[in-house]
């Protein structure tokens, strides 16, 4: 099977239907070099839109970022590794001098690992959206994040801050995954060194050790800090999906993220089913949503982009 560029392009816009996204993902799956290709695909199409291209369409829309003196590295880390840039430039005081920021968003479907001007790797999931310098001046090096991030902190001095809505982490060099996507919750995991988490207003600050979770609740304004099985946290980074008697409903608000669907549960009870294991996340939907249903009592309905569970 062949795909044409044209296809591909569309692929990387968001312009792709269900059916044709399907089509690309089992060409990708079908060979190393159909694998390799895409990346040179994708390589080709963020530098039309980091640079333009009068050859593309005139009608596309272009970003461009002065990307000689941007530090930040963008690198495949999956099978399917695809990338939207929105960039923005403003300027924030910090010290005598001004930080040039960009806008990294990351949309549904879609995740991308990146390597920011001090050495400090980060991956950045789904609908993930990262704030962060050209170059880092001043005595912190901070960052704003929107979504999750797993990141591996270069060690300095100057202490590493991810800035999210309500706390802040603080760190020197370690490696650790942050959540913000649930509304009632933010979640960081703590894989190897040390953090401390400070909440908005408060100066006290929770530090989380190897191995443990730190539960900020947004409503109660409450830290909880415990040990946990990290593997679960972190290995989406890896591409898979590892479920450990997790709730249908938890399970289906990750996947409606990568597979760009809405999900619908026609009974409420079907929300608290729970299920362990581990899938490949560019694994055929249809696939998954069998593996999930075939030993319970449910059904569903993909019907375009929207999915619908219910009982049989």
């Amino acid at each position: 099977m062949n795909l044409d560029r044209e296809l591909l392009f569309r692929f990387f816009n968001k312009e792709t239907t269900l059916e044709e996204e399907k089509k690309i993902r089992l060409w990708i799956d079908e060979c190393d070099e159909h694998r390799c290709e895409f990346f040179r695909e994708r390589q080709l199409f963020d530098a039309i839109l980091l640079h333009g291209d009068p050859s593309y369409e005139k009608s596309r829309p272009r970003f461009y970022i002065p990307w000689h003196k941007v530090v930040a590295t963008l690198s495949g880390i999956a099978a399917i590794v695809i990338l939207t840039i929105i960039t923005t430039t403003y300027f924030l005081q910090q010290s005598f001098r001004d930080e040039v920021m960009n806008t990294v968003t990351v949309p549904q479907g879609q995740r991308v690992h990146l390597t920011l001007s001090d050495g400090t790797k980060v991956w950045l999931n789904a609908e993930t959206q990262l704030r962060i310098p050209t170059t880092f001046v001043g005595t912190e090096r901070r960052v704003f994040l929107k979504g999750e991030a797993y990141f591996d902190v270069t060690k300095s001095d100057k202490p590493f801050i991810v800035k999210m809505a309500d706390i802040d982490v603080r760190v020197l060099g370690t490696s650790f995954n942050v959540n913000t996507y649930d509304k009632d919750y933010i979640e960081t995991v703590l894989v190897k060194g040390r953090v401390g988490l400070q909440m908005e207003g408060d100066t006290q600050e929770w530090e989380v050790k190897p191995n443990e979770l730190a539960r900020y609740d947004r409503k109660n304004k409450t830290m909880e800090v415990k040990e946990v099985d990290i593997l679960p946290y972190v290995t989406w980074k890896e591409g898979h999906f590892l479920f450990k008697n997790q709730s249908l409903e938890k399970i289906m608000d990750i996947m409606a993220r990568w597979y760009d669907v809405s999900v619908e549960f026609q009974d409420e009870s079907i929300r608290n089913l729970h299920f362990t294991g581990d899938i490949k996340r560019h694994a055929n939907f249809s696939i998954i949503l069998k593996a999930l249903t075939s030993s319970v009592n449910v059904n569903y309905r993909l019907e375009g982009r929207e999915l619908i569970l219910y009982m049989k």
